[in-house]
């Protein structure tokens, strides 16, 4: 096998290797995947700002989460049925969590019981948690992962049904029938219908309770006292209502791009869960994390650590333990590397100072419409004030005596098409600067209007140049009138 030096070559790599079915069920998103490439690109445009001259000789990325002390922050993110990628699935994957010496995260729909996972010997693990129609279920699995020796339940709030995944419905995707679902194999739930279109949706659809809402986290808190995170939070308003029910913590997620398509990625929701929280619980992030780098902006704009579940997935099905472990490994290389290049010794010198984001998707989109307005058309944008709230939200907030934030909402269009974003006080100035670049990038788009201000102008003074005659003739008229 060819030298890997990056997590993203495996993935070339299990494509080869895996069945199209189980290929596909891992790697695809919903519907037309915008969500899925904007989990990535939205790193790209996080630049760093680095710090020179500093003592770099010794680097510590060790770090806490919920009481338990891990070697960086970089953990493994839930992801269902890895046997399908390997034969020691599950368990490979907390031998390697195990050897790193971070966290795993098994999902409820593993293809090996949590009994299983935790005979692999020691390790810190969390139990992703779906809560089903029949809650005795869910206190049983809730049980058993608390006796095989789980540290936290990260509770899934993004699924009451499944997001349409075009291309598990195209290839019938189902369970192999040499797999089970080892969590609910002695409950007879261990299976999966195959069907015309995702065996697996349907399986959802009939065991998943979709009535699931806040009140759940507190009836979840008295079956367990395992600390709750919930997992699939991207905004302030959901984080706010997280604090008030009692949970550990939040991983800011949006399911792998594979539920509802065309959300912001992770990385863009971040600063705005983190803001919200106030410190008062930790913040992590899934999603679209293929680099150190990735791991180092998560982190500068807040987050306590970062889950990751792709370069898992293929790192297990091109070779096994050792391919999760080196994916892992080479994570941790590139964490070093950047916090040595930017002059951070520890985790708490990545700070939000130690990034800028690049103009975001509204000043491009604004640059195309100045582009495409050069030769004929306006732009108009407009700046004000707001707090991007109703009046009832207003009112319900006073009476909390929540604070409210102003932020800046600026519109623009080109009559054709509107676009809109929004940026806070600390913000502004960047924007300012950002937007002040557009402008000067299109000065050039003016000279159509000085034309016509220009035969304005002469209009005016031929006007002018006229006027005199016409005075002259009529107070001619007016003398000889006199004479009269």
């Amino acid at each position: 096998m060819e030298l890997i030096t990056n997590v993203t070559e495996y993935e070339k790599l299990a494509k080869e290797k895996l069945p199209k079915m189980v290929y596909d069920y891992y790697a695809s998103g919903a519907e037309d995947q915008w969500t899925l490439k904007e989990n990535r690109e939205a790193f790209s445009r996080i630049l760093f700002r680095p710090r020179i001259l500093i003592d770099v000789s010794r680097i510590d990325m060790a770090t806490n989460v919920l009481g338990f002390n891990i070697s960086m922050p970089i953990m493994i993110a839930p992801t269902a049925m890895q046997k399908m990628a390997h034969p020691d699935g599950e368990l490979a994957t907390a031998r390697a969590a195990a050897s790193a010496g971070t966290i795993m995260t098994l999902s409820s729909w593993s293809t090996s019981s949590v009994e299983e996972v935790n005979s692999v010997g020691p390790g810190i693990r969390f139990f992703q948690l779906y809560v089903y129609k029949d809650r005795n279920i869910v206190r049983q699995l809730v049980k058993r992962a608390e006796m095989a020796g789980f540290k936290a339940i990260a509770l899934t709030v993004d699924t009451p049904i499944l997001g349409r995944r075009e291309a598990d419905i195209k290839n019938s995707f189902t369970l192999p029938p040499h797999l089970v679902l080892k969590n609910f194999e002695a409950l007879d739930l261990g299976t999966m219908d195959k069907t015309n279109d995702s065996g697996f949706a349907s399986y959802v659809a009939g065991q998943v309770d979709r009535t699931l809402s806040w009140k759940d986290i507190k009836w979840l808190q008295t079956i367990t006292s395992l600390p709750i995170l919930v997992k699939g939070v991207v905004t302030a308003e959901d984080t706010r209502l997280a604090i008030e029910n009692g949970a550990a913590g939040i991983i800011v997620s949006n399911h792998g791009a594979r539920q509802l398509d065309y959300v912001p990625a992770t990385i863009s929701c971040l600063e705005e869960v983190v803001r919200e929280a106030k410190g008062r619980l930790p913040v992590f992030l899934d999603g679209g994390v293929r680099r150190g780098t990735d791991v180092f902006k998560a982190l500068a704009l807040g987050a306590s650590g970062v889950f990751i579940g792709r370069p898992v997935l293929f790192a297990l099905a091109v070779d096994g333990k050792a391919g999760v472990r080196n994916a892992l490994r080479m994570l941790r290389d590139e964490l070093e590397i950047t916090m040595a290049l930017s002059g951070c010794t520890s985790l708490k010198d990545i700070t939000r100072d130690r990034v800028v984001l690049q103009p975001d998707r509204f000043l491009s989109e604004l640059t195309s419409m100045y582009e495409r307005s050069t030769e004929k058309g306006s732009v108009w944008v407009t700046m004000k004030r707001s707090t991007l709230k109703s009046k009832a939200q207003l009112q319900k907030m006073e009476k909390k005596g929540q604070e409210v934030e102003h932020r800046c909402l600026i519109r623009a269009s080109d009559g054709k098409k509107s676009i809109s974003t929004s940026v806070s006080l600390k913000e502004y100035a960047k924007f300012q600067a950002s937007y002040a670049t557009v402008l000067k990038a299109h000065m050039h788009a003016l000279k159509k209007r000085e034309r016509k201000d220009k035969k304005k102008a002469a209009d005016s003074e031929k006007a002018i140049e006229t006027a005199p005659k016409k005075q002259k003739k009529a107070s001619s008229k007016k003398s000889s009138g006199s004479k009269s």
